[in-house]
């Protein structure tokens, strides 16, 4: 044997004799890593891949018959789609009476969140974590200013603040225009 590299087809050909060996065939003896860095000749790992022992690195090997590498097994790059037929039930007309188009009316008992906005406040968390009983929080409106009144979270109207028996009301002074209720729609 020579100290010559294997092309791949001898390699191949080495790697499925140490398979095809019979079941009951002992495998051969690790093989034993020199103190000086354990690295092998290219004779060595020949003879351990043919199965033989270290020793007999010297006999040359039989040429081993050029090996038949499998190709390897190719996907289609996109799958063609599976098309199945799909069986629908029938639909049936239904015969219902339309007298009249459906309109507001049928809205009319849908209930609305109102909230009245008396105004608001930017504080810092440590301002916050002061607050206690009696304190006080300014808010960026003043007195006797118009509230918002605001349905859904958008301001519909404003007004101003009434008293009525022993609660409050509020006295609507202004209604927001349906073009600015649509651009705040749009925020």
């Amino acid at each position: 044997m020579t100290d010559e590299p294997l092309d791949q087809a001898a390699i191949e050909a080495l790697i499925a004799a140490q398979f095809d060996a019979p079941a009951d065939a002992a495998e051969p003896p690790a093989p034993a890593v020199e103190e000086g860095g354990g690295t092998l000749s290219q004779a060595e790992i020949e003879a351990i891949l043919a199965g033989g022992p270290s020793e007999t690195l010297a006999a040359p090997m039989p040429a081993a018959p050029p090996a038949t590498v499998p190709s390897p097994v190719t996907m289609p790059a996109d799958p063609a789609p599976v098309i199945e037929d799909v069986a629908f039930d029938t639909l049936h007309e239904i015969h219902a009476p339309v007298d009249q188009p459906a309109g507001i009316e049928v809205l009319m008992d849908v209930p609305l969140s109102i909230t009245v906005e008396l105004g608001q406040a930017t504080v810092t968390i440590r301002d916050l974590l002061d607050l206690g009983q009696g304190s006080i929080l300014r808010l960026n409106r003043h007195a006797g200013e118009p509230v918002d009144v605001l349905v859904n979270g958008r301001r519909l109207a404003r007004g101003e603040v009434v008293v009525m028996e022993e609660d409050f009301g509020i006295r609507v002074t202004d209604v927001v225009s349906a073009a600015e209720r649509l651009r705040s729609m749009g925020e």
